[in-house]
């Protein structure tokens, strides 16, 4: 989870296809999912989410206009 979390912070948009990062952020989402009981997996999970909010900001800007 860590690991995503570090991917998606790091990665620019024209260096990953949105298909790649559709699959990384549906593993995290699965990933919280799958270990809610897990407060630390939740943890690194919301943190790689974040790291992945400027990723997905510029997607829908670029989207919407």
């Amino acid at each position: 989870m860590q690991t995503l979390g570090f991917i998606c912070e790091e990665m620019k948009l024209d260096e990953i296809s949105k298909n790649l990062w559709d699959i990384i952020l549906s593993a995290v989402i699965n990933g919280i999912e799958k270990n809610f009981e897990n407060k630390e997996l939740v943890d690194l999970g919301i943190k790689a989410l974040y790291r992945a909010t400027e990723y997905t900001w510029d997607y829908f800007k670029d989207k919407n206009g």
